[in-house]
């Protein structure tokens, strides 16, 4: 979530990103991670888990090193109370919407992940399936996402619409 919105403020700032592009290498990262993990965790156990949640997070802050810092906002936003924030918030129909929409599509999201291990475990699979299985779904999503400009424009719609038909 950080670096999508870090991408979205640099495209904002008039820098020119691909986000489909980057969405999608970090896709195919995050399934050859999945992978070696599975793997790893096959061969060595669940132990390994926080020396690879170390590598993984040098690995992030290497990557992050690379990308430029977008502007600070604060210079161009007035400052509100949290309590306007939320009044402002609890009344914007489509804000609520969005809220609605992620709620319902994170629930399933996080009821599937939850439980995929298991169900992989009862048909017989181990932790290298897993990750098999993990890097075979994040793959998944990158030709849409490579292909998330080009899908736009023959829409004729706008990210925020496209993110609506996703979900």
């Amino acid at each position: 979530t950080l670096i999508d919105s870090w991408i979205a403020r640099l495209i904002q700032n008039g820098i020119a990103i691909n986000y489909g592009r980057t969405r999608s290498m970090g896709s195919i990262c995050y399934a050859i991670t999945a992978m070696i993990f599975g793997w790893l965790a096959t061969q060595f156990g669940q132990k390994i888990a926080p020396y690879c949640f170390l590598m993984m997070l040098l690995v992030l802050c290497v990557g992050l090193k690379h990308i430029p810092n977008p502007t600070c906002v604060s210079a161009r936003v007035r400052v509100v109370s949290v309590c306007d924030a939320f009044r402002y918030l609890r009344t914007n129909r489509l804000f609520l919407l969005i809220v609605a929409a992620m709620f319902l599509n994170a629930f399933t999201n996080a009821s599937t992940s939850t439980f995929y291990s298991i169900h992989i475990y009862d048909l017989g699979g181990d932790e290298a399936t897993v990750g098999v299985g993990t890097f075979l779904m994040a793959v998944t999503e990158v030709p849409l996402m490579l292909l998330f400009s080009v899908i736009c424009q023959k829409f004729k719609a706008d990210s925020t619409t496209m993110l609506a038909v996703a979900m």
